[in-house]
C-alpha cells in the first residue's frame, strides 16, 4: 500500500501480490512475474493502472479495482500477459481496460469473476482464445477483441467495437446487442440475446461462417455473403449482404423477414423446418428459393431471376411480387395459393407444382407455365395484358380467366381442365380466345371481338351464348359438336368433330369443316361459305325465312 503511486520494477512473486495505490497510479518499469493472485487497486478518482510491459508473467487471476467518482471514465487499465494465459477475477474498473497477450496455443485470456467495465473494453490476443463469459459480466462501453474463438457474456446491453476473430464468436447478453465497428469473423458466430434485440449493421461487417441468433428485433449487415445458422427470432428479422444469403440451420422468425442480397447474388432458405410466421420481403436478389414448413405471406418482393417457393400450408401475399425470372410455388397438400395484388408482375413463367384453390393476378401479362392444381384456378392479368400457357396445366376445380377488354387469353398446350372454364372480361370484351383441352369442353357464355379456337379431347358444348365476330375453329377429335345455344352469334366458323349440331342467330360463314358424322346448323341470317366442307353424314341446314344458302 502506498499512499502516492506505485511503480513496480522487475519482480518476481512466489505467491500472491497485493498492491493498492491511495492518490497515485500503479505502473511497472520492468517485467512482473507473480505466481498467485494480482490484486490491484487504485483509490483516487481518475488513478489508472498501466502494466503493459510485454514480458509479464501473471500466473494466477487479476483482481482490478480503479474509481472515478465523477460522470467520465478516466480509471483507465491496461494489462500486457504477455505469452502465459491471463485471467481475469472479479473486477470493478471505472475507465477502459486494454488487455494484451502476445501467447499461442492454450494459453487463454478468460475471467473467474464477475467483470464491471465502465469504459471500452479491448482485448488484442490473435494467437488464443477469449473466454469473458461469466454471468454478471457488465461491459457499459463498446467491446473490441482480435482473438481466436472468443466467447462473451453480459448481463445487460453490449455493444460490439470493430473485432477481429479467427475463429468462432460466441456471445450472450442480457439486453440489446449493438455494434459500432468491423466485426470479421472467420467461424459461426452465435448471439444468444433473447430479450433484446440485436443490431449489427457496419457496412463492412464480415461473418464468413453461420450466423445464429437469438433475439428479438434483429438487423444484419454484411460486406461478403452470409450464412444464417439456426436462429428463432421473436420480433422482426432483417438481412442485407453484398453477396449471397443462405441457410444452414432452422429460421424461426416471428416477425418480418426482409432480405437484401448483393446485386446479381441468391437468396436461399431452403430448410425443410423454416418457419417465417410473418411476411418475408425480397428487396433485391437474383435467383430466390424459400422454404417454410407451415403457411407462408410473401411480402413486397423484387427479384431480378427465378423465385421458388416451397410452403407447408397456405401461400398468401400482403405486397406486390416483381419477379423477372420464372416463379415456381408448391403449397402443402390441400392449402391455397393467393398471390392477387394487383400489382404483381411475374414476368416469365408461374409454375404452380402443388396448391388446392389458386389465385394469380398480375398487372401485365401473365404466362401460365406447367401447373397442377387439385382445387379452382383463377388467373386475372388486370391490365394491358393477356394469359398464355407455357406449360400443361391440370386443373382439378373449374377455371376462370380474366383479362382486360381487348386482350386475349391463349391457352394453346395439351391441359386438362375436368371442371368448368370460364373467360371473363374486366371490361368491354375478350380479343380472342385459344384453349385446348384433353377432354370434353364445355364453352360458358363468351364475347370476343376476335377469334375464338378450341381444340378438345372429347365433346364441345355450350351451356352459355357464345359471341364471335371473328373466326371461330373448333377440333373436337372426332367427338360431338354442339354449339345450340339460341343467342349464339358467328362470323366464321369451322369444325372439325363427329355429329355436329349449331345454331346462330344471324348469318353465318362456314369456314373449312371435316365432320364424320352428321352436320345440323339453323341460322337466323344467310349460310355461305369460305373453305371446303366434307361432311360424311346427312347434312341438314336452315337458314333465315327470306335467306340463302350458298355453298358453291
Amino acid at each position: 500500500v502506498n499512499d502516492t503511486g506505485l511503480q513496480f520494477g522487475a519482480s518476481t512473486v512466489g505467491g500472491s501480490l497485493h498492491a493498492t495505490s491511495t492518490t497515485g497510479n500503479i505502473t511497472q518499469s520492468g517485467a512482473l512475474d507473480i505466481e498467485g493472485t494480482t490484486t490491484l487497486i487504485t483509490s483516487a478518482d481518475d488513478a489508472t493502472i498501466n502494466l503493459g510491459t510485454s514480458s509479464n508473467a501473471f500466473t494466477g487471476a487479476l483482481l482490478i479495482t480503479t474509481n472515478d467518482g465523477g460522470t467520465d471514465t478516466a480509471g483507465d487499465v491496461s494489462i500486457h500477459g504477455g505469452t502465459t494465459a491471463l485471467v481475469i477475477g472479479a473486477s470493478t474498473i471505472d475507465g477502459d481496460l486494454t488487455l494484451t497477450s502476445t501467447a499461442t496455443g492454450n494459453n487463454p485470456i478468460t475471467d473467474t469473476g464477475t467483470l464491471n467495465i465502465r469504459g471500452t473494453t479491448t482485448v488484442s490476443a490473435s494467437g488464443v482464445n477469449v473466454a469473458l463469459n461469466s454471468v454478471a459480466n457488465n461491459f457499459q462501453g463498446a467491446v473490441a477483441i482480435a482473438a481466436v474463438n472468443v466467447t462473451m457474456a453480459d448481463a445487460n446491453d453490449i455493444d460490439l467495437a470493430a473485432s477481429n476473430v479467427t475463429g468462432n464468436y460466441s456471445l450472450t447478453a442480457g439486453g440489446a446487442v449493438t455494434d459500432s465497428g468491423a466485426l470479421v469473423i472467420t467461424g459461426v458466430t452465435t448471439v444468444n440475446a433473447s430479450s433484446g434485440d440485436v443490431t449489427l449493421n457496419s457496412a463492412a461487417n464480415n461473418f464468413q461462417g453461420a450466423v445464429s441468433i437469438n433475439g428479438v428485433n434483429v438487423t444484419m449487415v454484411d460486406t461478403g455473403a452470409i450464412d444464417l445458422g439456426a436462429s428463432t427470432i421473436t420480433g422482426t428479422y432483417a438481412v442485407t449482404a453484398a453477396g449471397a444469403i443462405t441457410d444452414s440451420g432452422t429460421q424461426e422468425i416471428t416477425g418480418v423477414t426482409t432480405l437484401a442480397a448483393g446485386s446479381g447474388n441468391d437468396i436461399t432458405l431452403n430448410t425443410s423446418t423454416n418457419n417465417f410466421a410473418a411476411a418475408v420481403l425480397i428487396t433485391s436478389g437474383r435467383n430466390v428459393a424459400i422454404t417454410d414448413e407451415d403457411t407462408i405471406d410473401l411480402g413486397a418482393a423484387t427479384v431480378s431471376g427465378a423465385y421458388t417457393l416451397t410452403a407447408g400450408g397456405a401461400v398468401t401475399d400482403s405486397g406486390a411480387l416483381a419477379i423477372t425470372g420464372v416463379t415456381t410455388i408448391a403449397a402443402g397438400s390441400g392449402n391455397d395459393i393467393t398471390l392477387d395484388h394487383t400489382s404483381n408482375n411475374f414476368q416469365a413463367a408461374v409454375i404452380i407444382t402443388s396448391g388446392n384453390n389458386v389465385t394469380l393476378v398480375d398487372a401485365g401479362a401473365i404466362d401460365l407455365g406447367a401447373s397442377t392444381v387439385s382445387g379452382t384456378y383463377a388467373v386475372t392479368a388486370t391490365s394491358g395484358g393477356d394469359i398464355s400457357d407455357s406449360g400443361v396445366l391440370a386443373i382439378t376445380g373449374g377455371a376462370t380467366f380474366k383479362v382486360a377488354g381487348g386482350r386475349s387469353i391463349i391457352l394453346d398446350q395439351s391441359s386438362t381442365f375436368s371442371s368448368t372454364v370460364t373467360f371473363t372480361p374486366l371490361s368491354g370484351a375478350i380479343g380472342s380466345v385459344t384453349i385446348n383441352d384433353s377432354n370434353a369442353f364445355d364453352l360458358k357464355a363468351l364475347t370476343t371481338t376476335g377469334d375464338l379456337t378450341v381444340t378438345a379431347g372429347g365433346a364441345v358444348t355450350d351451356s352459355g351464348n357464345l359471341v364471335i365476330p371473328g373466326t371461330a375453329t373448333i377440333s373436337a377429335s372426332g367427338q360431338a359438336v354442339t354449339l345450340d345455344d339460341s343467342s349464339n352469334n358467328f362470323g366464321t366458323l369451322a369444325v372439325t368433330g363427329s355429329n355436329v349440331e349449331i345454331i346462330d342467330t344471324n348469318a353465318i360463314i362456314l369456314g373449312a369443316s371435316t365432320v364424320s358424322g352428321a352436320y345440323t346448323l339453323t341460322a337466323g341470317g344467310a349460310i355461305t361459305e369460305s373453305g371446303d366442307l366434307s361432311i360424311s353424314g346427312v347434312t341438314t341446314l336452315e337458314a333465315g325465312s327470306s335467306d340463302n344458302i350458298t355453298l358453291n
